[in-house]
């Protein structure tokens, strides 16, 4: 999926609605989301990274990543 920020369409295949809160952790990269909408969306969010770690690392939540 590409934001319309970066040169995205608004196709409805990557159409979803977000609340205030998950919107803003989005833009901020706490979460990312891809797959196709409206039921193939997988949610991942920014997990812990160890002090090593050289680029951050996300886990997936929701029924999906149980």
């Amino acid at each position: 999926m590409v934001p319309r920020s970066q040169g995205g369409t608004n196709a409805a295949s990557i159409l979803t609605l977000l609340c205030d809160s998950h919107h803003k952790d989005l833009h901020d990269g706490v979460i990312r989301i891809s797959g196709r909408a409206p039921d193939g969306l997988v949610f991942e969010r920014l997990a812990r990274m160890a002090s090593d770690e050289e680029s951050p690392r996300y886990e997936r939540v929701g029924p999906r990543g149980d």
